[in-house]
Order: C-alpha cells, then sequence, then structure tokens
C-alpha cells in the first residue's frame, strides 16, 4: 500500500526543489498555446468536458503539436479536441 502521507511529502519537496528546464526557445509555443484563436478553442472544449483550457492545450501540444490536421479526430477542432480531452475516439 502506498504511503500518501510520505507521498505528499516527496511530492511538495519535489516542488519546492523544481527547477525550470526550457529556456527561451519555448517562448513561441507558450504564446501559440495562450494565442486568442487557440484559447477559444480551448474554452471552449472545456465548458463541454470541464477539463480546464490549459490542461487541454498542454495536452493538444503534447500529442500533435498543436496542429489539427495531426489530431486523431479530422472532423472539426472542437471534435478533435473534445475527443482527446474525453480519451476517445470517434470512427
Amino acid at each position: 500500500m502506498v504511503d500518501l502521507v510520505a507521498l505528499r511529502a516527496a511530492n511538495a519537496n519535489r516542488w519546492a526543489h523544481a527547477k525550470l528546464s526550457r529556456g527561451p526557445e519555448f517562448t513561441p509555443v507558450a504564446q501559440r498555446l495562450v494565442a486568442a484563436a487557440a484559447k477559444a478553442r480551448y474554452l471552449a472544449v472545456s465548458a463541454r468536458t470541464g477539463v480546464p483550457w490549459f490542461v487541454i492545450a498542454v495536452i493538444h501540444q503534447r500529442e500533435c503539436e498543436q496542429r489539427l490536421r495531426n489530431a486523431v479526430l479530422r472532423r472539426s477542432a472542437e471534435a478533435s479536441l473534445l475527443a482527446s480531452a474525453a480519451g476517445t475516439s470517434l470512427p
């Protein structure tokens, strides 16, 4: 059985000592994630799924570099993001 008290303490220690590992090369990616058009898509998905918009943005970036054509679903931007956020796929 996992000792949750010890796990919380270990995680708190990790966060307290965490250091950023990305430099200025990440700035353009971050700017794309919060751009008005992208954020609007993520907010729409967030409203329907309950998943915070910034979580959806990061998952979308990690899964397909924020390219909708690379998304598993090709129906619409919102449908693709909804399916990704829900962990499902459409035929």
